[in-house]
This record gives C-alpha cells, sequence and structure tokens, in this order.
C-alpha cells in the first residue's frame, strides 16, 4: 500500500478503537524528505524525530507547518538547539535534563511544552522517570516557570507479550490519572503518548491518545 493509504487504514483503526481522537505523530527517522512529504499531504500535523541532528537537516524542507515532536534521548549538550527546533519535547526523563530545559529556555524569555517520559517497564536499556516514585516529581517538575507539561509518554520494553504490554499500558493509564488528580499542577495536562507501530492498538485500548507511527506508516 501507498503512504497515504497506511495512514488511511491506522486512522480507520483509531476510529474504531477505544480512543477515536487519538493524535497520530508521524515518526521520520531514516525517512527521506520525499517520503515526510508524501505523508504530510495527508491531514498529518505531527511529526517526530529522535535525534536534534536528523531533525536541522529535514525540518526546513518540510512542506507544509507541522507540530515537531522530539522523542529520543536528549543529552545535555543538545538541549539549547533542541529547544529552537523542536515544539514539544517528548522525552524528558530526568529532574536533571527538566532543569536544564527550563535554565535554557528562561535565559530566551520563552516556555518550553514538554512530556514527561517514564519507564513503565522498568527496562534498565530504557530512560525514564522510575513509575513507583513518579508523582513526586512531576509535582516538582510542574514548579519549574519555563515549563509545561502536556503530557507523559512511554517506550515499553521490546521483547514483552501482549498482556504485559496491557498491564504497562494500563499502569501509565492510571498514573496519568492519577496526575490529573492534583489540580494545582495538571490543568495542561492532556496528552497520553503510548504505542508504536508495534502495539499501538494495544494502547489506544488502554487510554492512549497520541500514538507515535513510523514503519506502518512508511513500510
Amino acid at each position: 500500500m501507498s503512504i497515504l493509504q497506511n495512514i488511511n487504514k491506522i486512522q480507520q483503526e483509531i476510529k474504531n478503537s477505544e480512543s477515536p481522537a487519538s493524535i497520530i505523530v508521524c515518526v521520520s527517522k531514516n525517512r527521506s524528505i520525499d517520503e515526510i512529504n508524501e505523508a504530510l499531504n495527508s491531514d498529518i500535523n505531527h511529526i517526530a524525530e529522535n535525534r536534534v541532528q536528523e531533525a536541522q537537516k529535514k525540518f526546513p524542507f518540510l512542506k507544509k507547518s507541522v507540530k515537531k515532536h522530539l522523542i529520543g534521548h536528549l543529552q545535555g549538550n543538545k538541549v539549547k538547539k533542541a529547544v529552537e527546533i523542536f515544539d514539544l519535547i517528548q522525552s524528558v526523563d530526568s529532574l536533571n535534563l527538566a532543569n536544564k530545559i527550563n535554565q535554557t529556555v528562561r535565559k530566551m524569555q520563552k516556555k518550553m511544552e514538554i512530556f514527561l517520559q517514564i519507564n513503565i517497564s522498568k527496562d534498565p536499556a530504557k530512560f525514564g522517570f522510575d513509575p513507583d516514585d513518579f508523582l513526586n516529581k512531576f509535582e516538582e517538575i510542574s514548579k519549574l516557570p519555563n515549563l509545561t507539561i502536556t503530557g507523559l509518554m512511554t517506550i515499553l520494553e521490546n521483547n514483552g507479550s501482549d498482556e504485559s504490554k496491557k498491564n504497562d499500558f494500563e499502569r501509565m493509564k492510571k498514573i496519568f490519572n492519577d496526575c490529573k488528580k492534583i489540580n494545582e499542577y495538571s490543568e495542561n495536562l492532556k496528552y497520553l503518548s503510548m504505542g508504536m507501530s508495534s502495539d499501538y492498538m494495544i494502547a489506544l485500548d488502554c487510554g492512549s491518545n497520541m500514538i507515535r507511527v513510523g514503519s506502518k506508516i512508511f513500510e
């Protein structure tokens, strides 16, 4: 199928899921400018890259205005460039990184939209906050004046069963709901970014309202 047909298929799957209003974030990692722009011919309005350097090469050639997400691990020495070229950083995975971003955008006299990444599977190969101590971190980062937390994000362990994925996604949904109850800090919290090409249907049925899809769009 073509890229447009793939997107239409995913959109139909979303409509038939438990989360029919979910947003598709098109992951353009390792994709050509032509492939990305073909995807943007549809009503895709969100694009994501894993690396700052790759985004720098591609973003100037996008044929329409879209919201640009960073979803890969962000090193401290790349923060300044990241906040210049991305609209949203989904992969804020530590208090130190949050503080670094806050300090950087404060000097630029702007605010930065972020998601907080939780290592819900407790996979040692993945980045993210410990889910058992997350609410305290959420409150602490929410107090940083130049950051706006609008979502939570997770990447599951690579080889988990469908049942373990379902359990992890359901736990993420519970943490999201618990954060929403902290009224003083959760007024901007809207998005639960979970689910990729291999597991987005499970994620949608567990309450995801933003999925990050690459190979299912382009292959």
